[in-house]
Formats: C-alpha cells, structure tokens, sequence
C-alpha cells in the first residue's frame, strides 16, 4: 500500500503515470471513443428510451424532452454496458465449452472488436440514457447513484447487486480506503463511475449528483483481472496488482477529465 500512496502525492496536479511502461498489465486492444459525436435517429432513441423508461424504479425519471438529434458528449455508459453484456455472453460460451480462461480472453479480444470505438448505435442508445433524471423521495433515505445505474443496467436485463462506497482519490486517507475496498472485492463483473462532483450552487448539478462523469469496467474472474476503459481499450492486469492499476487509472482520469470520486457497483445477468 506505501508504494500506491506514495505514487498519488505529487507536487504537481498534472503528473501522469506510465501505464503503457506497467510490468503489471498489458493491453489486449487499445481503443477510443471516435465516432460518438454524430445524428441520431428519434424514433431509434425512443425504442431504447421505451424500454429503460418502462423499468425505471420510483425515484428515476426518463425526459423525452431530452432527446436530442445529435449526441455531441461521450458514448462511455453505452459501450461500458455493452462491453458487459458481451464479457458475459462470451463467458456463457466459454463454460459451456469447458475452455479455459485464455480461451475466454482470446473470445474477448474477438467479440468486443467493435468496442474499439464508438458507432451510431452506441449514440443511440447514450442519447436515451442520458434524459434521466432523479426524483427525490424526501422521506425516505435513498442511493440515487445507485437507482440511476440500476435504470441503465435494466436496458439489458442486469441486476447491480452492491455498490462500494466511494473512492475520493483526491483525499488521501479515502485512496487508503479505496485500496482495501479494490482488494476485497469478490469475484464478479463492476460497472465503475467516476463523477466530477456536483457545483453546490449549481442546482441543476445537484438535481443529478454530479457535473459530469465517465463510465469503465473492471472484471475479476477466477485469476483473471480486466479494465475496460471505452477512452482506452482493454487491459490485462496482472494478478494482485489491480490496486496499483486501478488507482493509476483513476489518477490518469481525474488528470484528463477532472473526475474524482469513483465508485463501483457490481452487476449480475439475471
């Protein structure tokens, strides 16, 4: 843990790490977002919208208002999603197979091709999931975060079954928490957010619990530790070192994009 901390206090707030020089990962594709800024077709934004709409819990609303001609942001949740779905639907293969964990690699590196960059249908499907919104339940206690997941995980059948608390890797003390909860996590497939936080005067931030964020995937299956990042590509991480590559990650993240807090939440196939 002294190396990771040590690694995070730094003079300057633009320091970079060299993942690409890691001994302790390598990439099994590299990637990036182009092509999610372009037009999108209303009547195939209200399929998706329909569907997600029709599931939402109680304190979720989706905007029709809110669909827009043209996507002009990220496609991250859309293609982090997609990269799930396409982890678990190789893996179904795999163990019906009776293949091993490189064959479950070598699949990946297949069927995730067109996760490579973003495409029409990934803006398709952003532009439905990005007209949610929060309805606040003023007497109850409620994890909005987590609803607002939930209602995107529903588009393909998934199930967040726990969220982590989140991981400030901006505060010293949350990176020494975040580093235990990254080394206790089970087993399992982790949609993982990481915000800006919300302006506090800014209402319109607050309504939604963030300025912005961005969305990646981390996998820890039977010794085999993945991070997909849809900015990145896939990277193969060694065994035992997710806590040093995951935080050098999210280092590298808050340096591009000034996203700070990160959290993840575990999704099951139902």
């Amino acid at each position: 843990m002294e190396e990771i901390l040590s690694r995070f206090i730094e003079k300057d707030p633009k320091h970079y790490f060299p993942i690409d020089k890691s001994p302790n990962q390598f990439w099994i594709f590299k990637g990036s977002q182009a092509g999610n800024k372009g037009a999108v077709e209303r009547e195939h934004v209200l399929k998706v919208y329909n569907k997600i709409n029709s599931l939402k819990p109680a304190q979720i609303l989706f905007n029709q208002d809110k669909i827009v001609p043209a996507l002009e942001g990220g496609t991250c949740s859309a293609m982090s999603l997609e990269f799930i779905k396409t982890y678990f639907d190789s893996r179904k293969i795999v163990i019906k197979n009776e293949g091993e964990i490189t064959t479950l690699l070598s699949l990946i590196q297949w069927s995730a091709r067109n996760l490579r960059t973003s495409n029409e249908e990934m803006r398709i499907r952003q532009a439905a999931y990005n007209t949610i919104e929060v309805i606040k339940d003023l007497e109850n206690e409620v994890d909005y975060s987590l609803q607002k997941i939930q209602s995107l995980a529903n588009h393909h059948g998934f199930k967040i079954e726990i969220a982590s608390d989140e991981i400030d890797i901006l505060n010293i003390g949350s990176i020494a928490k975040g580093i235990n909860t990254i080394n206790n996590l089970d087993d399992g497939v982790y949609l993982t957010r990481i915000l800006r936080p919300p302006d506090p005067q800014d209402l319109y931030e607050m309504a939604k619990f963030e300025k912005y964020g961005h969305s990646v995937v981390y996998i820890k299956d039977k010794g085999a530790e993945l991070f997909y990042d849809p900015n990145k590509g896939l990277l193969n991480i060694k065994p035992g070192k997710s806590d040093l590559e995951l935080m050098t990650q999210f280092k590298n993240l808050y340096n591009e994009h000034e996203v700070s807090t990160a959290r993840f939440y575990k999704v099951a196939d139902m």
